[in-house]
């Protein structure tokens, strides 16, 4: 995809989660700050998407993380596993797609061995994507109940959600890990 539509499309997807957030503060305020946090996530992956020159597939599955966050399908179950374990399962996977490029790009190959690497690019994507549970936290201690990541509500519960949710998120990681590796597209050999 040439640079102008790639543009067009973050600008478009800006914009999405920007008019969407007006509509919510209309319709489902709860869910206001979240999707103005959904632009700003587009935001920051738009800075640094020519530097680390993600891939279509990267920028898609970052995309599909933030918008299926904002569909608001936390408590339901599908398959027997709630919505929110495959929420932390597929955002985990495209922060460590994003980041093996980062971490790609950002150490040279022969002086560190792909096991460092891909043990970097693990630490880091569970790292960024636990730090979401303090911040549920917060929510529960101050602003009560309700949808989205500032407040408490559906697929937040206690000690049990949290340990589930760290889990996903190690599960995430090591599914791009391996997918990484076998397909070598990633070069974390």
């Amino acid at each position: 995809m040439d640079t102008r539509t790639t543009q067009y499309l973050f600008a478009a997807a800006i914009f999405f989660f920007i008019g969407w957030a007006i509509l919510s503060g209309v319709s489902d305020h709860d869910m206001f700050f979240d999707r103005l946090y959904g632009a700003g996530e587009v935001f920051l992956v738009y800075l640094f998407w020519r530097k680390y020159r993600f891939s279509t597939l990267q920028l898609g599955l970052i995309g599909a993380a933030i918008f299926l966050h904002q569909i608001k399908l936390y408590g339901n179950t599908y398959f027997g596993v709630e919505f929110d374990t495959y929420m932390h399962v597929v955002a985990t996977f495209a922060i460590a797609c994003l980041l093996a490029s980062v971490i790609a790009q950002s150490l040279k190959p022969q002086h560190h061995h792909w096991l460092l690497r891909a043990f970097i690019v693990f630490t880091a994507t569970v790292g960024i994507a636990t730090t979401v549970e303090p911040i549920e936290y917060l929510g529960y201690a101050t602003l009560g109940e309700g949808d989205g990541i500032l407040l408490y509500g559906a697929g937040d519960g206690g000690w049990r959600d949290t340990a589930e949710d760290i889990a996903a998120n190690m599960a995430g990681s090591l599914a791009a890990l391996v997918f990484m590796f076998s397909t070598e597209k990633f070069k974390l050999r």
